[in-house]
């Protein structure tokens, strides 16, 4: 049986990319399958997966000061493929084929380069030497590599750009397979409306625009909340968000359930009636918000900011793009939606068909077997 190992210094033991799509994608394919990760818990066996949690850290720095002993957890399975997932464990992949032997993949989740500018725990003083040295040292580490997975097209195209030649685009859609929609979680909200936002709460995500969005909304005459699934980026950022609902006067209509699992979250967007991504068009340069297709799988019209995914994910069949920053004319578009339940319905139906036949993991991960396929018959 071929052992592999997947490595993450940023990710979570139940994260949905790793664990729940490629992980048990190989082991349906009969891999030995591993995962490393800084997070809490305790090792043991879950879904066919060998969890190795080493314990969460509260810091970048944290983490790096302790790569090496991600690498010895790691180097200690004596595994045929090593697949990291962050872009902080290029050192201890190079590390994994110099001192083992073995191959390994490099997963590219995001434009690195990109957010670099972005990246606040980076000092402003070594900013623009990171900004200047990182695209070339993960170019010249990738072509090192056996083999590079870009999550989008645009990602592969930047690696490309810097002369990396062994890249495979395999998108994060959905795994239907194991997705069981009802409504179990009951009405959530006492509005006869909900407006829905799955992912990271932060400001580049667009919860400030969503709380004004609210606002707006309930200033008009409308009876809508909006749930957000999810964690908070920071405390300041929490406490902030809380203060600018506290100035609306939007407390009631605003509810935070936390984060869930991936069938929860299923069964929460099945209550409502518009799923939002009102996210930060610069930031979100070359990447695809797996949001995006988790609303249209549950059948709900999708309302989205003009972020460059939406060139080839987003039609008027079933989804609506806005205006970043311009909250009249996206309330505008919501209300639209929201009085018209024909429409809406029509929307959700067609983004569920789009999903089944052309963006969902099942379709995806015959591109990640071969690859592992591939990659190894050379060892």
């Amino acid at each position: 049986m071929t052992t592999v190992v997947h490595l993450s210094t940023a990710h979570s033991t139940g994260d949905t990319r790793i664990f729940h799509k490629e992980l048990q994608t190989l082991v349906a394919q009969e891999y030995d399958c591993h995962y490393v990760v800084f997070d809490d818990g305790k090792m043991e066996a879950h879904n066919g997966v060998q969890l190795h949690p080493i314990g969460n850290r509260d810091s970048r720095l944290k983490r790096w000061y302790d790569l090496p002993q991600l690498y010895f957890e790691a180097s200690d399975i004596d595994a045929e493929v090593y697949h990291i997932h962050d872009w902080d464990l290029i050192p201890v992949g190079v590390a994994l084929k110099n001192w083992t032997s073995e191959k390994v993949i490099y997963d590219v989740h995001e434009d690195y380069p990109h957010l670099i500018r972005d990246r606040d725990w980076i000092p402003n003083l070594i900013r623009p030497i990171v900004d200047s040295v990182f695209p070339q040292f993960e170019a010249l580490a990738s072509n090192y590599f056996d083999g590079v997975i870009a999550a989008t097209e645009w990602i592969a195209d930047s690696l490309r750009n810097r002369g990396v030649t062994n890249i495979t685009t395999i998108h994060n859609f959905p795994k239907t397979q194991i997705i069981d929609i009802n409504d179990e979680t009951g009405e959530i909200t006492d509005s006869e409306y909900t407006l829905i936002y799955v992912g990271g709460l932060s400001e580049v995500r667009g919860l400030i625009e969503m709380i004004e969005l609210v606002a707006e909304l309930r200033d008009r005459g409308l009876s809508v909340s909006l749930v957000c699934l999810g964690g908070f980026t920071s405390k300041q950022f929490e406490h902030d968000a809380k203060a600018r609902i506290r100035a609306l006067g939007v407390e009631d209509s605003i509810k935070f359930p936390g984060q869930v699992n991936y069938q929860q979250m299923f069964q929460y967007l099945s209550t409502a009636d518009v799923g939002l991504a009102l996210l930060d068009v610069e930031h979100y340069e070359g990447g695809i918000p797996t949001k995006l297709f988790e609303y249209m799988y549950a059948e709900l019209p999708v309302v989205i900011t003009d972020i460059q995914a939406t060139e080839g994910y987003v039609s008027r069949d079933w989804g609506r793009i806005v205006p970043e920053h311009e909250t009249r004319k996206q309330a505008d578009v919501i209300t639209d939606l929201l009085n018209d339940p024909r429409l809406r319905t029509k929307m959700g139906s067609t983004g569920r068909n789009v999903v089944e036949s052309q963006f969902s993991w099942e379709l995806e991960q015959e591109k990640f077997v071969e690859l592992y396929e591939e990659i190894l018959s050379d060892h």
